[in-house]
């Protein structure tokens, strides 16, 4: 019995040993950070705005058996995971090694997934050797907005050159929704009209990021400008030139009058005679615009008491419009006028002060009485016999000290007889008005 028991136990020995033996003896498979059946690992990102296109990640994998390992191939690879280098088909036992590269080649942004079988005669479960992969591809986006790229001309507005202000500033804002830094170089394609006043950052961070940059329309001369912006990126395809189409208007005041060019010769307005019924002379002048933006007339300066601003031009004059004033000459004394109207306007110098010279003459008869100058001292006619009369020719009003009596000479209608009171020395005062009679002249002179 006893012998039997031993027979038994070196029976169940020898078994265990064999089989030890056996399982030592076969091959094995082992893959360094990468479990059969583990966790998905990861490859890498791909950063499509960073130039990148592709990235690798090498497996050992490690035969630790005393077979060696057979490998039949690989599957599960897709088109963007896919196995670079295949391992080798047989692997040393013992500690034997080979490598297998693995290569992430996304086509677009995202994450991706591959489930890489490694196929050999490992024993059990081993033979389909799983690892899970993924890789994140991410790039940077632009957008500007209001201003799609290469999408019709952005009308930045119109400059009017004659106002105060004769710029327009555009701000634009650039946002990167994308999953990557979006990096931009330096803007190009302004010019003297469209000036980059302010840069964009260099780098604006994924998720909604934003910076912005400016533009000043500042034209200096009339008509329509444009400008093509240029913004390159890092952003694969189309876009990693971002253009910006910019267009604007510049426009301009003008005036001119109608027969008085600005600072030209004087202009005669003309004689005023003082003696007549008109006492003036009205000139009305025509102000046109033929500039592309409204004239504005702020005031009218160099009015005078001879000039006198008749009516006024109207404040505003449309382009191609026109306008008209009246000034009055209108002289209270006798010589040559002048004067230089200014029209005062928002046009650029120098016809900002729009000057028109005017010049006119006034005229006036005049009189003279020879020897009896007007508001003089009385003239002496002479004694008179009180018992006589003595005609004197002297004019045609009478005064309480003398009459009108008809004067014996035919050429002459009218005389002037003195009626003294009384023996003593008498006065009167005689006015003369307008012109001295016909018949008052060298060949008929009064009676002393």
């Amino acid at each position: 019995m006893k012998i039997n028991n031993l027979i038994t136990t070196i029976a169940v020995g020898l078994l265990t040993i064999l089989s030890i033996a056996s399982a030592t003896a076969a091959s094995d498979i082992d893959v360094a950070g990468a479990p059969d059946n583990g966790p998905s690992l990861s490859i890498g990102t791909v950063d499509f705005g960073n130039g990148g296109t592709t990235v690798d990640r090498s497996f050992t994998i490690t035969n630790n058996g005393a077979d060696p390992l057979n490998i039949s191939g690989v599957s599960g690879a897709t088109s963007e995971i896919t196995v670079q280098t295949a391992p080798a088909a047989i692997v040393a036992s013992g500690g034997g090694t080979t490598t297998m590269v693995v290569r992430f080649a996304p086509s677009s942004v995202g994450v991706k997934n591959a489930t890489i079988i490694i196929n050999s005669d490992a024993p059990g479960g081993l033979a389909a050797y799983r690892i899970a992969l993924n890789g994140t591809a991410v790039a940077p986006e632009i957008e500007v907005s209001g201003a799609p790229d290469g999408g019709a001309e952005i009308d930045v507005g119109t400059v009017d050159l004659s106002s105060a202000t004769t710029t327009i500033v555009r701000t634009f804002t650039v946002t990167n929704n994308g999953t990557s830094t979006l990096q931009l170089g330096s803007i190009t394609g302004a010019n003297a009209d469209f000036a980059l006043t302010d840069a964009p950052a260099s780098t604006v961070a994924p998720g909604g990021g934003t910076t912005t940059f400016e533009v000043t329309f500042q034209p200096s001369t009339v008509g329509n400008k444009s400008a093509t912006l240029r913004i390159p990126t890092n952003v694969a395809g189309a876009l990693s030139s971002y253009d910006i189409a910019l267009g604007g208007d510049a426009t301009i005041a003008d005036i001119t009058v109608t027969g008085a060019p600005d600072g030209g010769a004087a202009i005669d307005l003309g004689t005023v005679d003082l003696g007549s019924g008109t006492l003036f002379i009205d000139r009305t002048f025509t102000v046109n615009n033929p500039g592309t933006s409204t004239l504005n007339i702020t005031s009218v300066g160099g009015a005078t008491s001879d000039f006198v601003l008749q009516s006024s031009p109207a404040a505003t004059v449309a382009p191609s419009g026109s306008t008209t004033f009246t000034v009055r000459f209108s002289p209270s004394t006798t010589g040559s006028k002048s004067t230089t109207i200014v029209l005062n306007t928002n046009v650029a110098s120098p016809k900002d002060a729009y000057q028109i010279a005017l010049e006119g003459d006034a005229t006036a008869p005049d009189i003279d009485v020879t020897g009896a100058p007007d508001g003089g001292s009385p003239v002496y006619f002479g004694e008179v016999d009180l018992g006589e009369p003595h005609p004197l020719l002297i004019g045609p009003l009478p005064s309480p000290i003398m009459e009108i009596q008809r004067s014996p000479f035919p050429i002459s209608p009218e005389r002037i007889r003195t009626l003294p009171s009384s023996p003593t020395r008498q006065q009167a005062w005689l006015q003369v008005v307008e012109q001295r009679p016909s018949w008052c002249d060298s060949n008929h002179r009064a009676p002393g």
